[in-house]
């Protein structure tokens, strides 16, 4: 059902789109090159709807970009130690165009409670348009997956032999 109402937003759009192009061309003299020119702002006027999500998710890949497990010693002396989740701290991003939380995962040393191996997952919202039509559970992005962490998480602790243990409450 999803799928019909966001085709039926595209219909619209597309009719609304030629339209103003039309209305922009009768406007605009000489009348050379018109095809390049409606072409051209065609493609702009299509690109609004979700020009958010395309900034944002432009700003939210330099941010995956520069993402890296970050180690609060030396990473050699961590071999073989044995550590415990702290959990994670949530926080959002400013400055962005697009809703961006920031979930810093933290993993500590069983003997002295430092941290000392974490890294970041970023979760961007959806632009103005997901919403504003209120379709998606998550208000995920359209254009763009709305998740990223560092590929080295996933196999940080076996890659340095560290053991992870669960603490109770």
């Amino acid at each position: 059902m999803t799928g019909f109402l966001l085709l039926f937003v595209l219909g619209i759009w597309v009719a609304v789109s030629r339209k103003a192009v039309r209305e922009v061309m009768k406007k605009i003299n000489p009348k050379r090159n018109t095809k390049i020119y409606s072409t051209v702002l065609f493609v702009v006027f299509m690109c609004l709807p979700v020009g958010d999500e395309i900034v944002g998710g432009i700003q939210f890949m330099a941010l995956c970009d520069n993402n890296r497990v970050a180690f609060g010693e030396d990473e050699g002396k961590l071999n073989g130690i044995t550590v415990f989740n702290m959990g994670a701290i949530n926080s959002y991003m400013t400055d962005y165009a697009l809703p961006i939380r920031r979930q810093h995962w933290r993993y500590a040393d069983i003997k002295t409670g430092k941290e000392v191996i974490g890294w970041d997952v970023y979760h961007a919202k959806g632009g103005i348009l997901i919403r504003t039509l209120g379709i998606s559970e998550t208000n995920s992005p359209l254009i763009f997956s709305g998740v990223c962490f560092p590929k080295e998480s996933r196999s940080i602790f076996k890659r340095l032999n560290v053991t992870k243990i669960t603490m109770e409450k």
